[in-house]
Formats: structure tokens, sequence, C-alpha cells
């Protein structure tokens, strides 16, 4: 069972520079209290490997009262990326 539902995801800017903040607003549906809530935004960098995945902003947040709710999370660039590399190796 679930304890919320995500009921919308809006991206402010679909396109941006990297550099650029990104802005999402989420939409869920509280089905019970909770005492926190935590959501991540997370930068993925590669697709098969977990370890160049970076925690790009995290926020916590008390649920006082069941339904509808939605904000506004803002993740500002930062220059600390560590950005995944593929190292490739040569045959001879």
């Amino acid at each position: 069972m679930s304890l919320i539902n995500v009921t919308n995801v809006i991206m402010k800017e679909a396109t941006a520079k990297f550099t650029d903040p990104i802005w999402v607003e989420i939409s869920f549906d509280a089905l019970q209290e909770l005492n926190q809530l935590i959501w991540k935004v997370i930068y993925i960098g590669e697709a098969n490997n977990d370890e160049s995945d970076q925690v790009l902003e995290d926020i916590e947040m008390p649920i006082e009262q069941v339904g509808p709710m939605r904000f506004t999370i803002e993740v500002g660039y930062k220059k600390s990326y560590i950005l995944g590399t593929r190292t490739r190796s040569k045959q001879d």
C-alpha cells in the first residue's frame, strides 16, 4: 500500500543549459499523515553505474494532514559535479 500518490510532475524549463537551475513542481495526494517524507533530485551520471549518481538536492517535509499537496523544488547549479566518465581500454 502506498503512503502517497504522485499525481503530476512539471519541469518548469524542459530545455535549458546545464548550468541553469532546475525547477520541478510536484503534486501528490497524501493518503495518511507521515512524520517525515523525503524527496530527492538525483543526477544519474551513467545508466549502468550507481557510483556516479549524485544527490543534487533533498528536502524533508512532515505530512500533517491527508489530502492533495503541491510544492516546487529548485536545484541550482553546483560546481562540484562529478560527471560520469567512461574508460575505454585499447586492445592490440
